[in-house]
């Protein structure tokens, strides 16, 4: 019984000796060579409505892990869309007007050293908000209102109304 303490107490040493090391899991693998990847290249912009699909030719680096497209809103935020090194394309949305934005897409590796940027224009068409609201009806229903609106795109809405009874304010929410 005691060689079994023994062992026992023996294997938990050797165990907790092993286990101490340092936690790499979340460290990127390869060495960090300092070097950005290269530009973007052959960028082609087709609008859509509210936003853009941008097309381009990744950079051959062999460390190249996503491209970012990096752009300023209407109200001074910046925003920015990341996709994957596996694909050649990104899609800006949500954009509720039709102005010009200044889109720059750099190249990313492992260890976050990004590229020279690669700017390009993009001028979106009406966004489907728009054209859901100039179709938007509504009726008095019981107890509150019924919508009708036609979603030609189906795009991803939301409905919020705010009505104001007796001085105060009365939140409805409809999600479509």
């Amino acid at each position: 019984m005691k060689k079994i303490h023994i062992s026992l107490f023996g294997l938990f040493i050797v165990f907790s000796l092993l286990s101490c090391s340092e936690d790499t899991t979340r460290t990127p693998f390869g060495p960090d060579d300092k070097t950005p990847p290269g530009p973007v290249s052959n960028i082609m912009v087709k609008n859509t409505h509210g936003g853009a699909v941008l097309r381009y030719t990744p950079p051959q680096d062999e460390d190249l892990q996503y491209v970012k497209a990096v752009y300023t809103d209407t109200k001074g935020k910046r925003c920015e869309v990341l996709a994957s090194s596996y694909v050649d394309s990104l899609v800006i949305e949500g954009l509720g007007d039709m102005n010009e934005y200044k889109v720059d897409l750099y190249a990313g590796d492992k260890f976050d050293n990004l590229s020279e940027p690669a700017t390009t224009t993009i001028h979106p068409d009406i966004p489907p908000v728009q054209m859901v609201f100039e179709t938007l009806n509504y009726i008095v229903d019981f107890g509150g209102f019924a919508v009708d609106f036609k979603n030609i795109f189906k795009a991803d809405l939301a409905i919020y109304a705010l009505c104001k009874t007796d001085d105060r304010f009365i939140d409805y929410a409809a999600l479509y």
